[in-house]
């Protein structure tokens, strides 16, 4: 029962971890904003299209997203596509000729990791399996804890360790 309880502590720890990191390091982006430099990268492409297309849809099926911001001006369709994780594709499309300006904008890795704050679908079920796996990896580190008393150290040292990064975070944010 030991091994095997050990083995789903393990498991669950690094499964979380890299959600854990990559949802600290947005929030901490969130509250210091200064401290960090967001790149957009930006990129504008010229595109032969087929002719005579007057839905908008029809066309933004080419990237995956959210169809956005429709104009029809004479003769030219405008809209955006926004995607999940905040890239967006700004189209002006000639209906005449086929010809399509897409300028496209994709935001940096800290913009991205912040949306997973504010995302839902995928994101929201992500939070929801770590959440379930913290409360796992507490209730098995609790049982290791009594069980194992040469590691009491390390558990300790991690407990002590997180206590002190959650309170010079909080003592940060109330200064910011």
């Amino acid at each position: 029962m030991y091994q095997k309880l050990r083995s789903l502590h393990l498991a669950t720890a690094l499964f979380s971890l890299i959600f854990l990191i990559a949802y600290a390091f947005s929030s901490i982006q969130f509250a210091h904003r200064t401290w960090f430099a967001h790149r957009d990268h930006s990129t504008i492409e010229n595109r032969q299209m087929t002719a005579g297309i007057t839905d908008a849809r029809i066309l933004a099926r080419e990237w995956r997203g959210e169809l956005a911001s429709v104009e029809t001006p004479s003769g030219v369709l405008k809209f955006r596509v926004m995607t999940p994780l905040g890239s967006s594709h700004e189209v002006t499309y000639t209906i005449a000729t086929g010809a399509a300006k897409i300028a496209t904008n994709t935001p940096g890795l800290g913009t991205q990791l912040a949306f997973v704050h504010v995302a839902h679908g995928i994101w929201a079920w992500a939070a929801a399996m770590v959440s379930i796996a913290l409360l796992i990896m507490g209730i098995s580190g609790i049982y290791l804890w009594f069980k194992n008393h040469k590691e009491r150290w390390i558990g300790t040292a991690l407990l002590l360790a997180g206590a002190a990064f959650s309170i010079a975070l909080i003592i940060s944010m109330r200064q910011a």
